[in-house]
């Protein structure tokens, strides 16, 4: 007769094998989902409505922000918008 240690330890072992990569794919899953809200909210949360990083500017905006703060040299050309 088979001792019910092994049957048990048999049983153990199936449940694990069947049930592990499920649950590692759910792990994975629900972490992935979390990451990509974050990212999202990242995103969003970084730069205000309306501005830009000065850094990324074009040649218009840096024209726009030199008239509203009237910081435009006087003989220079073209400032039209």
């Amino acid at each position: 007769m088979i001792n019910i240690g092994l049957i048990i330890a048999a049983g153990v072992l199936v449940i694990y094998l069947v049930l592990g990569p499920i649950v590692i794919m759910g792990i994975y899953s629900f972490l992935d989902r979390m990451a990509e809200k974050a990212g999202e909210q990242e995103k969003t949360d970084s730069t205000p409505r309306g501005k830009k990083d000065p850094a990324l500017w074009t040649s218009r905006d840096v024209r726009r922000y030199m008239l509203k703060h009237r910081r435009f040299r006087s003989g220079d050309g073209d400032y039209r918008l």
